[in-house]
């Protein structure tokens, strides 16, 4: 994996999405398997980490009138 200062998130999410298919396939040993488990944690901390940040930055916007407005997505709970 890239450093984690240098992986944007969609890069991120693409070796995410490598180390799933990899860990699906049931011919991989345990070793790989543990070590592609731990690779797919890192990425999905960077990519919430990233996604949190997106979010505060969101929440930053000024409106004309000066007051922030947090910014919720449809369809989540948060």
């Amino acid at each position: 994996m890239e450093a984690a200062k240098t992986v944007n998130f969609e890069t991120a999410m693409s070796q995410l999405d490598t180390v799933v298919k990899q860990l699906e396939n049931s011919e991989i040993g345990l070793e790989e398997a543990l070590e592609l488990y731990q690779q797919g944690v890192k990425l999905a901390a960077l990519c919430d980490s990233q996604l949190k940040n997106a979010e505060e930055k969101m929440v930053q916007l000024v409106q004309a009138d000066g007051e922030t407005t947090p910014f919720a997505m449809k369809g989540t709970d948060a």
